[in-house]
């Protein structure tokens, strides 16, 4: 697995406490031998209507004015069923919550590094377990790149090229899907038919025979849709189990 930069969204509407995590989280990953991009979000109302799936893991603050913890965990969880969610709360009765939405932990405030530092090891051993493995993908009119197989949201036959609609945008790449679907075997992908290759886990909703991944409405083929809804419903078993 490539040790590649965690994406890291702080949601804190509290200056103060929103620093001592960014130094927190400075502090751990200076010694820790990997690299992370954080953001800070002080408006949570902001992050809850910008926000798309393309962070590992989120820390929340459960009491925040415009839109809760919880509310922004609920819609954080429908859209990534794979993002570490951690919540930080002065009062440690309303981290039971967290269960509903499947949050990994809770931190207590005022947050001592030290049990920061414990908690983001579990994180790391969690995602050491799940992995987030790259590929290298050579995209038409520019160099070769690396993107993150849990970037991809779906892969679409275009022409004789196939694109990779990701969190970071499009791109397009002169392979097959034949190709595309070996490199990927083994993880959580599946055709809904033949010009779609979806990452199950950007799956929000199925209606009649379409599918709603990562907000675009894709077609379900009759050919595909018997093993499609099975790989999809094999993964949610998964998911919830975990």
């Amino acid at each position: 697995m490539t040790e590649n930069a965690l994406n890291i969204a702080v949601v804190e509407d509290d200056p103060a406490d929103a620093k001592v995590l960014q130094k927190y989280l400075a502090d751990f990953f200076a010694h820790s031998g990997r690299k992370c991009n954080v953001e800070v979000f002080g408006d949570s109302e902001i992050f809850y209507q910008t926000f798309s799936p393309k962070y590992n893991i989120v820390f929340l603050d459960i009491e925040m004015p415009r839109v809760s913890g919880m509310e922004i965990a609920r819609k954080l969880r429908a859209a990534d069923k794979d993002v570490i969610i951690v919540f930080v709360t002065a009062m440690a009765q309303y981290a039971v919550e967290g269960y509903e939405v499947s949050a990994f932990d809770y931190i207590v405030k005022p947050v001592s590094y030290k049990v920061f530092e414990v908690k983001m090891r579990r994180i790391l051993e969690s995602l050491s377990v799940t992995g987030d493995k790259e590929i290298w993908i050579k995209v038409i009119g520019m160099r070769q790149m690396r993107i993150r197989i849990s970037e991809i949201k779906y892969v679409e036959v275009v022409g004789h090229d196939c694109v990779f609609r990701t969190v970071r945008g499009d791109f397009r790449v002169s392979t097959s899907m034949t190709k595309v679907m070996s490199e990927l075997k083994g993880m959580p992908f599946s055709p809904c038919n033949q010009c779609y290759l979806v990452h199950l886990k950007y799956v929000t909703e199925t209606r009649a025979d379409f599918a709603v991944v990562g907000g675009d409405l894709l077609h379900i083929s009759r050919a595909k849709k018997k093993e499609f809804m099975r790989s999809l419903n094999n993964y949610l078993a998964r998911s919830a189990g975990e």
